[in-house]
């Protein structure tokens, strides 16, 4: 070969390496794992907290999972580790592997089916004992019934606190699903203590409110909390005494309710008052419309004042007020109505390329969620930046691939629709 020869090939040695690496097709596979912090089904994408940094991963669509068939198997906090490819700039997910925690020896998981029964019959009759290890704050927005709080940090510190006496009655621990290693923990250290029957319960607190079974509320979540309180009774019986700030909707009526329930979908709802079978119509009803946070305070009137606190006569409000609370990143739909009269935001869209077409804010510039990371550099610094979607998921997780760059950013976290006549924001 002659030396033009072998300078000729170097050159288009060269131009291939630079044309793989500007078209993106080094397809060398990355692995990483964390914590999932949002998922979008409809764009099929995950937002991975994986170390210090907030990944977007965009998912194949050969996509491979192991401990689970499809997307919508997994759920925010789920611990997982992906492989993936760099294509184009874009983290491009070719397997997904749901990280499930194993039983330690001599610990037995137990059904959503036999935990239900139990919990139906009473820690008495049923002789065991339910633990909820996850942190205090969270078992008292809502678990599950009869559970008794062990977050298990303190469970660790003093577990004579909380264990019984008895070493051979059943003990069953719960967390925030099959990824998460506090109830196995639990369990473990329960069998180092001497204790014989322990039980965990792998879905979690996940499991138990897909599978429409009924979350408890603790009563200082009922007086402080931000929440929807209803009382389910007939207006005769919540006349002669009613839960403070509790709304009156009667269970024959509350089929034909559904409007007077606010337009945020996230709210808590919390109901009493009635049977256990109409708590659990309760929720299913509330649930057709879409709302994903809804509860049961099973004490009702009788466990309030129990604990010392008084009723209130006379009739209930008929009218539900309920005021969000926004997280510092947001912004509420009354101000992002106003922004997008004006020209003082760079009103972001992230949805696809299809769905802008189909309907889209005058003035509002469409990057699709797996553009961000490529395209950041078109954003303005002189202006605020506002986030939006249709649901507000993938706003989100344009936020976190954004809220280092020195842009002043906020997100809408709220429904968006387009008819004929414009936008239809939701809360």
């Amino acid at each position: 070969m002659t030396c033009l020869q072998k300078m000729l090939v170097l050159v288009l040695c060269v131009l291939t390496l630079a044309a793989t690496t500007v078209l993106g097709t080094d397809t060398a596979p990355l692995t990483a794992e964390g914590e999932i912090k949002s998922i979008s089904v409809k764009a099929r994408t995950i937002s991975l907290v994986s170390g210090k940094k907030v990944m977007l991963l965009i998912l194949d669509k050969d996509v491979g999972f192991v401990n689970a068939k499809s997307l919508r198997e997994f759920t925010e906090g789920d611990k997982i580790s992906v492989t993936y490819t760099l294509a184009d700039g874009t983290n491009l997910a070719t397997s997904v592997v749901k990280q499930v925690v194993k039983l330690p020896p001599g610990v037995t998981a137990i059904s959503q089916v036999e935990l239900e029964q139990l919990v139906e019959i009473g820690p008495t009759h049923g002789k065991y004992r339910l633990f909820d290890t996850r942190p205090f704050s969270q078992y008292q927005e809502g678990h599950i019934r009869t559970a008794v709080s062990a977050p298990y940090d303190d469970l660790a510190r003093a577990p004579e606190k909380y264990l019984p006496e008895e070493k051979d009655l059943q003990l069953i621990f719960y967390c925030d699903g099959s990824t998460c290693d506090l109830s196995a923990s639990a369990a473990s250290l329960a069998t180092a203590l001497g204790y014989s029957h322990m039980r965990v319960y792998p879905d979690g607190m996940p499991g138990w409110k897909k599978g429409n079974f009924c979350v408890a509320t603790s009563l200082d979540h009922i007086k402080n909390g931000n929440i929807v309180l209803i009382d389910l009774r007939t207006p005769d019986k919540v006349i002669q005494g009613h839960i403070p700030r509790a709304v009156n909707i009667p269970m024959s009526t509350l089929k034909d309710a559904e409007k007077k329930f606010p337009e945020y979908k996230g709210a808590l709802i919390v109901f009493y008052g009635v049977t256990a079978a109409d708590l659990r119509e309760a929720i299913e009803t509330v649930k057709d419309w879409d709302y994903s946070n809804a509860s049961v305070f099973v004490g009702g009137v009788e466990e309030w004042q129990n604990q010392g606190y008084k009723l209130e006569a006379g009739p209930a409000a008929s009218t539900i007020f309920y005021r969000r609370n926004f997280s510092s990143n947001e912004i509420g739909s009354v101000e992002f109505k106003k922004a997008i009269d004006g020209s003082d935001y760079q009103i972001i869209d992230v949805r696809s390329r299809d769905e802008f077409v189909k309907g889209n804010i005058p003035h509002a510039i469409n990057i699709p969620l797996e553009e961000i990371p490529k395209r950041m550099g078109e954003l303005s610094k002189d202006k605020p930046v506002i986030l939006m979607c249709s649901t507000g998921s993938r706003a989100e997780m344009a936020y976190d691939i954004l809220k280092n760059s020195g842009l002043k950013i906020s997100c809408l976290k709220a429904t968006v629709e387009f008819d004929k006549n414009g936008p239809i924001i939701g809360e």
